[in-house]
């Protein structure tokens, strides 16, 4: 029995010259022909396929085409079905049903329409397009047809892959930079490895260096390239079918490529970015092949768009980083940095033992200091899998370093390598994204922080350690998929680092519980310190400071601090040494207790104090005349008052250390205060006379 689509000559007469295609209830699709009256009708091919089906068939001027479709836009040809016969007077087109037997068949048909336009014949190709075999495919030449705005190429051919490719390819010339994207909509599954995609191609030769981005019917989407002429291919695969989205795209001697699912916003697939040699005006377009010799295949497609434009290809490394796969990561990794968020893409079996392999973003860090990041997500591709930030000596794989990793299955993972292949120490905290993670330095003195906001930072228990690592280190953030040739995924934002600027210097005094850091950029110091206080006969803080000598005037404004304790401490300070109990002359914001200037006057003694009102942000000033020290304030840095009782004489060293001091006021909290307008001049205004600040008489 049969129903389809149907030319005939003349609709009366039984034997006229015809052109159908038929769905029968169990022998599939047949395509038939009569190219004479009265002659028997030919099948010219059999496909599988049963109702509801959708049907085309074309004529262009004597040749006729059937087409599949699964939804009625997207249309196959029918490889085989193309027929040429002199038949090119007026026709009849429309349905016909055959129930084969002496009762009747009733079939339905829905979607019916009839254009005056048709494609051209599989011979034609499009105006500006070439149309080629490449490499001998067989079993039969290759063929292309237009159908309204579908392109269905009709291919054999063993493969594209190897030193040798044999398959069909529509080509425009793209003589610079540019695009070439386009939809694929179907494909025949002729092998799981048949390929339908885009392909930049130096030349017509089988084994030409190419680059290309192609779907399969059961192996996904394969992004390839041939490097040198005859060369072995390369491949990169993720999850995919058809219909998709495809771009491959060229920017001087780079080759990435995109997928989309709207055809307008496209994004890198993750390690799908190679350089390849390839020069002066390439071949981009189009390429099916079947990847069976013996059968042809076919791919649909609508929207091929070339174009001819330069471009920034994603994943370059942002100007003032570098980015590199550090040891055999098994696929390339990548980056991307948009609106100060990172995405770090890192294949790698692990960053652990002797040696590592990851993707690794970086600047080199001079001083001490650190890095710190807000770990966003990250994909699973092991619950080892790790994300985050990293000091290392070196880009060798067996290099020492120190870093705070997120994983997806146990937590927050700190590492360090103490030697050049050594093996690797960790502890293990409890942990998961999105996270702030800090790891810094001071001296060969190494920790990591915890932050859930990215202001008040807590310290990773027994991360701190004595690596002896000094000089230049690169600072950054890794990524490592823990499965080797599979690429994970972290994304970062916050990404800051912390150096003191040149000549200062920072340090914990009176061994607190938790260890501290400082850090300055663009003139703003960070300070974070626990302790139990600056006051007594000893002091808990974290200083950050550099050496002055004889009359000396130290300035900042105390612009935000952590209430991690009503007295809290944050101000500046001019000290004999680093001893917890030396002598020392500053003055300090409170979050609620206002300002207290402070001194103590020989080493081991008790501290004096005297207090007044004030709250963030504080300008403060002490300054040194001689012996003679003074506290200042100001609510503009310009005009700057004395701390009313704030003079006293101390006898302090020629030369102190004058600098940034904070403490917690809690063994067991991080509390953090920045700072800015900070001065420190050689040179201090004389003390102010008594009389000056003395309260007026009662009775004047």
């Amino acid at each position: 029995a049969q129903a389809g689509l149907v030319f005939r000559t003349d609709a009366s007469n039984a034997g006229a010259v015809s052109y159908g295609a038929i769905v029968t209830p169990t022998a599939g699709i047949q395509v038939v022909y009569r190219t004479a009256a009265g002659l028997r009708a030919s099948l010219a091919v059999s496909a599988a396929g049963a109702a509801p089906q959708y049907l085309q068939i074309t004529r262009y001027q004597n040749t006729y085409t059937t087409f599949v479709s699964t939804d009625g836009f997207n249309w196959s040809v029918v490889v085989g079905s193309s027929e040429t016969f002199g038949s090119s007077g007026p026709m009849v087109a429309g349905l016909a049903v055959d129930s084969n037997l002496v009762t009747l068949a009733t079939d339905t048909f829905g979607s019916v329409s009839l254009t005056g336009s048709a494609a051209p014949p599989p011979s034609l190709c499009q105006t500006g397009w070439t149309c080629q075999d490449i490499g001998f495919p067989t079993p039969a030449a290759g063929s292309q047809y237009l159908v309204h705005a579908n392109l269905s190429v009709s291919a054999g051919g063993s493969d594209i892959w190897g030193t040798y490719d044999a398959f069909r390819l529509l080509s425009q010339p793209l003589a610079a930079d540019g695009t070439m994207s386009v939809r694929v909509d179907s494909q025949t599954n002729t092998s799981p490895w048949a390929k339908a995609g885009v392909m930049i191609r130096a030349t017509n030769d089988p084994g030409s260096p190419y680059f290309a981005a192609f779907v399969t019917p059961a192996n996904g989407v394969a992004i390839q390239w041939r490097g040198t002429q005859a060369g072995g291919s390369a491949q990169v695969a993720i999850a995919g079918t058809a219909p998709a989205w495809l771009e491959v795209a060229r920017s001087g001697s780079t080759f990435t490529a995109y997928t989309s699912a709207d055809g307008v916003t496209w994004t890198a697939i993750p390690g799908a970015s190679v350089s390849l040699t390839m020069t002066g005006t390439l071949l981009a377009g189009l390429a099916v092949t079947s990847h069976n010799g013996g059968q042809m295949g076919s791919a649909t497609f609508d929207t091929p768009t070339l174009t001819n434009a330069s471009i920034t290809p994603p994943g370059a490394c942002p100007t003032g980083w570098t980015c590199a796969d550090i040891g055999n990561v098994g696929v390339l990794g990548g980056q991307a940095l948009t609106a100060g968020t990172w995405t770090v893409q890192g294949g790698g079996g692990d960053i652990w033992d002797v040696s590592d392999n990851f993707h690794y973003v970086w600047q080199p860090l001079t001083t001490d200091g650190g890095v710190s990041a807000r770990a966003i997500s990250q994909t699973n591709t092991s619950p080892w899998a790790k994300a985050g930030p990293m000091l290392r000596a070196t880009t060798d794989p067996g290099s020492p370093y120190y870093a705070a990793f997120i994983t997806p299955g146990n937590g927050v993972t700190v590492q360090w390598r103490s030697a050049q292949a050594a093996a690797t120490s960790q502890v293990a905290v409890a942990g998961t994204t999105p996270l702030y993670l800090k790891v810094a330095r001071a001296g060969g003195s190494y920790s990591s922080y915890m932050s859930p906001d990215g202001a008040s930072w807590t310290l990773v228990p027994g991360s701190t350690v004595n690596l002896g690592l000094t000089g230049t280190m690169l600072a950054g953030l890794a990524v490592t998929s823990h499965t080797w040739g599979v690429l994970s995924t972290g994304t970062f934002d916050a990404v800051s680092f912390a150096h003191l600027a040149p000549l200062w210097l920072d340090a914990d005094i009176g061994t607190p519980t938790l260890a501290g850091l400082a850090s300055s950029s663009g003139g703003v110091f960070t300070v974070a310190a626990s302790g139990a206080d600056i006051y007594g006969n000893a002091d808990q803080l974290h200083f950050a400071y550099q050496p002055a000598t004889g009359d000396t005037t130290l300035g900042a404004r105390v612009a935000t601090q952590t209430n991690s304790n009503s007295w809290a401490k944050a101000g500046i300070m001019l000290r004999a040494t680093t001893d917890p109990g030396s002598p020392y002359y500053g003055v300090f914001v409170t979050p609620a207790n206002g300002l207290a200037v402070q001194w103590r006057t020989t080493q081991g003694a008790s501290t004096s104090q005297v207090r007044t009102t004030g709250t963030l942000p504080a300008y403060l000033r002490v300054a040194r005349s001689g012996n003679s020290f003074t506290a200042y304030t100001s609510v503009d840095g310009s005009t700057w008052t004395p701390v009313p009782g704030s003079s006293v004489t101390l006898s302090l060293p020629s030369t102190v250390l004058a600098g940034l001091a904070v403490t917690s006021h809690s063994s067991s909290k991080l509390g953090t205060a920045t700072f800015d307008s900070v001065s420190i001049s050689g040179s201090a205004p004389p003390p102010p006379n008594d009389f000056s600040i003395a309260a007026t008489p009662a009775s004047v």
